[in-house]
């Protein structure tokens, strides 16, 4: 497997553990406040969501030694607009308008553009 590849791959897993992670906090904690803090440490949801939110970081800390932060973020974050919109319409019902369909439109036309423009190498 090529290192464009494997760095492709990681990219998804990473948007994908963090995203599922904000799923989870968000689902422990839907009115959360400062009051509420005790309550939210005992939920298995809050601890779910930030331990896959802390290994989408760690496969953040593997990317970020493998490609150019140029390229690398602005590709990833695309990623984390789209999969939490899944995310929200899907699991939590939270509705898409048309400006948004048309923005993740316009960023994965971005996204689109960056892959052909990537360099090959990291510096």
């Amino acid at each position: 497997m090529s290192g464009l590849a494997l760095s492709g791959i990681l990219v998804v897993v990473q948007a994908l553990l963090a995203n599922t992670g904000m799923y989870f906090l968000k689902r422990a904690a839907p009115a959360a406040s400062l009051d509420r803090a005790r309550e939210l440490l005992s939920e298995p949801f809050f601890w779910l969501g930030v331990g896959l939110y802390g290994l989408s970081f760690l496969v953040l800390i593997v990317l970020v030694g493998r490609e150019r932060l140029i390229f690398l973020v602005p590709f990833a974050m695309s990623l984390h607009f789209v999969i939490s919109a899944v995310i929200g319409t899907l699991l939590l019902g939270e509705r898409l308008n048309p400006l948004l369909i048309a923005g993740m439109a316009v960023i994965a036309v971005g996204v689109v553009l960056m892959a052909l423009g990537r360099p090959e190498t990291a510096p």
